[in-house]
């Protein structure tokens, strides 16, 4: 009798555990302003820092921590099982083999562009289309023009391809990523004609009344941002939980908030028409009241 109360006591405690080990939720953060911002005096005002906490707040059954971690450590953290989350994360056929995803993007982001002096927006003129977005293989094929690009980072669509097609005939101008703010500089003093980069960056740097961002033609109006977590049972439960808080009224477009902030004006009104549309055909939501 004694050794089935030592078993039940052990088994209970085993259980306990195990039940206390499923409700730990690590939260990763990597330093992507204005995504997310680790340091500085931004700290935590990120629009995926703002999209955390939101989401944290709704989920009061797990226990809550963060890690600050790079995409590699990330992604093996979360194939190896480990109960973490991480946002913001873009849906590829390779991530898919060993994460799960919210089934709703989280919001929506606008692709990267052509970063442009406003005062010299004029010289780019004869590439805009009759729809207001840019042919950059026209712009490229011209060899007028020196493009500043961060090395090792991806631009995505058409922008990589021009990368790799033009690459050797001088017209890029190529600095580490984590000096990205030294190519908009450059751009500023108009020591290099353009940048490619995404809308939000521009005001991340204080930068807005001096930069533009012109849409560049063939790339996609939009790319939706999803949660990522373990690709296993523990995950598929949270992704249940995240959609639930998703689908709510006003999540959505809380979170396409935090993601505006980031753009001028007529980036705003752009995004708001962009992103109606999408959730509209999606998913048959309006995330904005009329």
């Amino acid at each position: 009798m004694r050794f089935i109360l030592v078993m039940f006591a052990v088994l209970f405690s085993s259980s306990c555990l195990f039940a206390e080990e499923n409700q730990n939720l690590i939260w990763y953060q990597k330093d992507f302003p204005p995504y997310v911002i680790v340091h500085g005096s931004e700290k935590g005002k990120g629009i995926d820092d703002q999209i955390m906490q939101y989401m944290i707040k709704r989920l009061p059954e797990y226990e809550h921590s963060f890690e600050e971690a790079n995409y590699s450590r990330i992604s093996n953290d979360l194939k190896n099982q480990r109960h973490g989350i991480t946002t913001p994360i873009f849906k590829t056929p390779e991530r898919e083999k060993f994460m799960f995803y919210s089934a709703i993007p989280s919001y929506l982001v606008l692709p990267n562009g052509l970063i442009v002096n406003r005062s010299d927006k004029k010289k780019f003129q004869p590439f805009i289309l009759s729809d207001g977005s840019l042919d950059i293989e026209a712009l490229c094929s011209a060899k007028h023009f020196v493009i500043g690009i961060a090395s090792e980072r991806s631009y995505a669509g058409i922008l990589d391809d021009m990368i790799r097609k033009y690459k050797d005939t001088g017209i890029f101008y190529e600095r580490p990523g984590a000096e990205y703010l030294g190519i908009l500089t450059m751009l500023q003093a108009k020591r290099i004609d353009a940048v490619f980069g995404f809308p939000v960056e521009v005001k991340f740097f204080g930068l807005e009344n001096e930069l533009e961002t012109l849409r560049i033609s063939r790339m996609v109006p939009c790319i939706p941002v999803y949660f990522g977590v373990p690709k296993n049972e523990w995950g598929n439960a949270l992704t249940d939980r995240l959609d639930v808080i998703l689908k709510k009224e006003g999540t959505l477009a809380e979170f396409a908030g935090y993601y505006e902030y980031w753009l001028d004006e007529a980036g705003k009104a752009y995004y708001r028409q962009i992103v109606a549309e999408y959730y509209s055909v999606n998913f048959n939501t309006v995330i904005y009241k009329k």
